[in-house]
């Protein structure tokens, strides 16, 4: 059985998962399923390392340095960049037509997609191993986003894993604030994400969910995971909710921001010792991809005991699996706690 890094993105109720050297999405139904054959997104020559899904494009990078655009609706090929770093492109993201790559060889490529490949590159600059790579966001009426124009946020890891973020002007390059100096060594971040213009939270090696001010470059609110575990991703719903992905056993925590403790975990890599290396959420399921699948938890059920039933089969990064139904009783769990079903398991 092959292991993976994998990667994952919960989008408009579809959810794509990197398989080796493609992207499969997979519609969800009406009863909540997912269904069984997935749209594809192929033309990588190598393993997918991370991607995004913005404004109906799907961009890519890949374990040979190699970036992807996909048009999301028709799978077609937009834009190709060939080996555009010397190692892994492990960092994409994409705002209008201009992209952003890094890449473990220690270099940050801006493109522009609709301009040939040779002449695409807009601007290039040198900074330590890029972990992760964002567009700020600015937040608009109703809660709905856009991207500002002007400002990006690189994750750095150098070599002594000491975390750096690093705010850029795409007209200049020059790097307007950095976040952590003063943190301990070994203190390399994994994973970011946006909460606001001025909001970032941040997760990595040093066993912290953090909450960055970036107006001030402070670190405002601090959570240690109590396993003393690296935390490879975080994701939250922009208010009081935050879910952490752990580096062993497939155990992600679910925070109130509100606290100083986890108020849930999960252990959902089935006596497996795998990384939970994505996770994504809506208001009914959580999305956890681990090395040799992806589980999923559903919040939903109204079951009152423990109940296993075989359903039906499909197929997650080309393994078989069997789909069951677990019922966990609400009163094994600390009130107003999830409940979690539907958990696809290796065969």
């Amino acid at each position: 059985m092959n292991r993976q890094l994998p990667w994952l993105v919960y989008s408009k109720e579809e959810l794509w998962i990197s398989d080796l050297h493609c992207i499969k999405c997979y519609q969800q139904q009406g009863n909540g399923h997912l269904q069984e054959k997935p749209k594809c997104l192929r033309g990588l020559q190598d393993d997918v390392s991370k991607f995004v899904v913005r404004d109906s494009k799907v961009v890519s990078g890949c374990r040979d340095g190699s970036v992807f655009v996909w048009d999301s609706y028709t799978g077609r090929v937009i834009t190709e960049f060939q080996q555009l770093h010397q190692y892994d492109a492990q960092a994409v993201d994409i705002h209008d037509n201009v992209l952003v790559s890094g890449s473990r060889d220690h270099t940050v490529q801006v493109l522009k997609q609709k301009i040939s490949p040779k002449s695409a590159c807009i601007g290039h600059f040198s900074c330590s191993r890029t972990s992760d790579i964002a567009f700020r966001r600015d937040f608009v009426t109703n809660a709905k986003y856009k991207f500002s124009f002007n400002e990006l946020t690189v994750l750095c890891v150098n070599n002594l894993f000491v975390f750096i973020c690093i705010n850029i002007y795409i007209e200049s390059y020059t790097a307007i604030g950095y976040l952590g100096e003063d943190l301990k060594y070994g203190s390399g971040m994994l994973d970011m994400k946006y909460e606001s213009p001025h909001t970032l939270l941040t997760c990595g090696y040093d066993t912290c969910l953090r909450l960055w001010d970036t107006r001030t470059n402070e670190c405002v609110k601090k959570w240690e995971e109590p396993f003393d575990t690296a935390i490879d991703c975080v994701q939250s719903d922009d208010d009081f909710t935050m879910f952490a992905g752990t580096s062993r056993h497939g155990m992600v925590r679910v925070w109130d921001k509100r606290q100083t403790q986890p108020i849930q975990m999960y252990y959902t890599g089935r006596k497996r010792n795998s990384p939970v290396y994505s996770i994504a959420f809506n208001h009914e399921k959580l999305f956890c991809a681990l090395d040799i699948g992806v589980q999923v938890l559903d919040f939903n059920t109204q079951q009152k005991d423990y109940t296993i039933a075989e359903h039906d089969t499909c197929s997650l990064y080309n393994e078989n699996f069997i789909y069951f139904d677990i019922e966990v009783s609400n009163s094994r769990l600390d009130p107003g706690s999830f409940t979690c079903v539907h958990v696809y398991l290796v065969l």
